[in-house]
């Protein structure tokens, strides 16, 4: 999952204190809102994951046919997970569409065209330096 469950709670509580506020909602019992708000959130975060176990499961039982075969396990993975998130209908978040495990990179896989250096040569990711960061 992206964010921690702790970290998800906190958005279910700011959440669910935002809509009482503002009178979106009237809630007897906040406390149950918070709870469902943090059960829908949980659902949506881990729906990668579950997609990513299931794409396993299927080639782990496949696994002998892909040995014989010599088929590559990344692009049986992406084809896989891609079908699912089709028959699913979900919606991934940005880059862990595209790739076929939920891992990060330390930089986009693919630079914006307006990131340009000063002798308008395209950056890439060894050229491009970011601004220093401040302690807090």
């Amino acid at each position: 999952m992206l964010f921690s469950k702790e970290y998800v709670g906190y958005l279910a509580r700011e959440v669910t204190k935002k809509l009482i506020a503002g009178e979106f909602i009237e809630a007897p019992d906040p406390q149950e809102v918070r709870e469902r708000i943090n059960a829908a959130l949980v659902e949506e975060l881990t729906l990668e994951d579950r997609i990513n176990d299931e794409v396993r499961i299927i080639l782990e039982t496949y696994s002998d046919e892909m040995r014989q075969t010599g088929a590559n396990y990344q692009e049986m993975f992406k084809k896989i997970k891609n079908e699912l998130v089709r028959k699913y209908k979900a919606v991934l978040r940005g880059l862990a569409a595209r790739r076929s495990t939920s891992w990060r990179t330390p930089w986009p896989t693919r630079w914006p065209q307006w990131i340009t250096l000063s002798s308008s040569k395209t950056a890439t990711p060894f050229d491009w330096k970011p601004a220093a960061f401040s302690s807090c």
